[in-house]
């Protein structure tokens, strides 16, 4: 067996619970969804891995650490920038899984233009 962090022993202890319940119908698979969170479509495949694959299909298969460049912001700022009275907006794409900043650029005013060029040079996404 994987080793898992401890609230994933608990989940998994719990889950397996409610769904030896609802296996035993002492509560209905609508009941134990609504215990765990889930829908009782999921729950139901959630005992689908449990009969397949014993204790160790009740584990969450996400992974479990920050994915870089699955999400990516686009931040706007207006500011006094240079402290003078021009001000700027920063325009900047950040990664949400690293807080880098893929890239950054100073306008004087906001519009599309900059920031449809930043996104392919800045992020290397292949669409």
């Amino acid at each position: 067996m994987r080793r898992y962090p401890e609230d994933a022993w608990e989940r998994a202890m719990k889950v397996q619970e409610v769904i030896l319940r609802a296996m035993a119908k002492k509560i209905t698979w609508w009941q134990a969804a609504e215990i765990i969170g889930l829908s009782d479509r999921s729950l139901r495949r959630w005992r689908g891995r449990y009969e397949q694959f014993g204790y160790d299909g009740l584990f969450d298969r996400r992974p479990g650490r920050p994915l870089p460049r699955m999400l990516l912001h686009l931040d706007v700022s207006s500011h006094q920038w240079f402290h003078d009275d021009r001000s700027y907006e920063l325009i900047e794409v950040l990664d949400d899984a690293t807080s880098g900043t893929y890239w950054a650029q100073w306008v004087e005013e906001q519009s599309t233009r900059p920031v449809i060029a930043a996104l392919p040079s800045s992020t290397d996404v292949h669409l």
